[in-house]
């Protein structure tokens, strides 16, 4: 029996003494990853942002009425308490940014300006546009003026915490002091349109050589120096329109229709560089399309811009007889 016993305690005593190895290694291998931890996070510099707290914040943002006009409205954030913040990454505040959504879903380009180097509770930032065409946007604390507004739409702001990451206030803002889709950039449209109102009032049939090609709008006052006329064909039974390019001289497009006497006529030449389209359109119908290049018009030395043609001109008027006013609603 003691024997026995003795076994017994002898065993027991080898399970303590491995028990107690497990334990002390296990020890180890935890207090050297807690070193390894911490020479990783200086090394590496990740103990920054897990020991950093983010920055606190308190205000609010709304729409703005500038000037009190309601028709012209921009964002206005106001700081109620907290942490000073900057905006331009100095050393005067906790850096911060800001992310703003416009209407059509868009990530806006945010630009900061005087005052958003050091934002303080008590202060209001206000943003604006600064550019229609390029659509960036202004963080500054002056006052915009009415001529900088927003788009109508639904806005969302969000300011966040540079350094963390994570967001200080997110709000959503209806601006509804402008115009819809105002603020959108204006696209450039490269091309014109020449139109007029044509009646003859006599048979359209040249009755004589100096009543051929009769003119309705020109640029130029020769056929070397025009840019674009809008005219009939030799013998009036038609109406034509003639561009001229630096690279193919003139090109025209004739119409389907033939003008009759006491008929009103709606006639439109078109050219579209952006696509090189020459055409004609006769009461609202699409006649006759070319393509003529997007290289664009040669420039015409004779005068701007004449109706029918003047005094010095080697164009033939259209006649007397036929008119170029709108016809009457009567």
């Amino acid at each position: 029996m003691k024997e026995g016993q003795t076994s017994t305690l002898h065993r027991g005593s080898k399970e303590s003494a491995v028990q107690g190895g497990s334990i002390g290694i296990i020890l180890m291998v935890a207090l050297a990853a807690v070193a390894a931890f911490i020479v990783g996070t200086v090394w590496f510099g990740i103990s920054d942002s897990l020991l950093l707290e983010p920055a606190l914040f308190s205000g609010t943002m709304a729409a703005y009425s500038i000037g009190g006009n309601d028709s012209a409205q921009d964002i206005a954030i106001f700081f109620r308490e907290g942490d000073t913040l900057s905006f331009q990454g100095t050393q005067q505040g906790m850096p911060a940014s800001i992310i703003l959504t416009r209407p059509d879903g868009n990530t806006a380009e945010i630009r900061y300006g005087n005052g958003t180097e050091e934002f303080r509770p008590g202060d209001t930032l206000y943003i604006s546009r600064q550019s229609r065409q390029n659509a960036t946007y202004l963080l500054t604390k002056e006052q915009p003026s009415t001529d900088v507004a927003l788009e109508n739409g639904t806005w969302k702001l969000t300011m966040i915490d540079a350094a963390l990451k994570v967001p200080l206030i997110s709000a959503t803002i209806e601006v509804t002091g402008g115009e819809p889709g105002e603020d959108e950039p204006v696209p450039q449209i490269n091309g014109f349109s020449v139109e007029s109102w044509v009646r003859w009032n006599k048979n359209p049939t040249p009755a004589s050589n100096n009543e051929n090609w009769a003119t309705i709008v020109v640029k130029g006052d020769t056929n070397d120096n025009r840019q674009y006329h809008l005219e009939h064909d030799i013998d009036n039974s038609r109406f034509e329109f003639v561009a001229a390019t630096n690279a193919t001289g003139d090109k025209v497009v004739f119409s389907s229709t033939q003008p009759q006497k006491d008929v009103w006529y709606h006639v439109v030449g078109i050219y579209d560089q952006t696509d090189g389209t020459l055409a004609i359109y006769v009461n609202g119908n699409r006649e006759a399309s070319i393509n003529i290049g997007t290289g664009g018009l040669r420039p015409s030395t004779g005068p701007p811009y004449q109706v029918g043609a003047r005094m010095g001109s080697h164009f033939i008027p259209l006649p007397m007889s036929a008119s170029l006013t709108a016809p009457s609603q009567d």
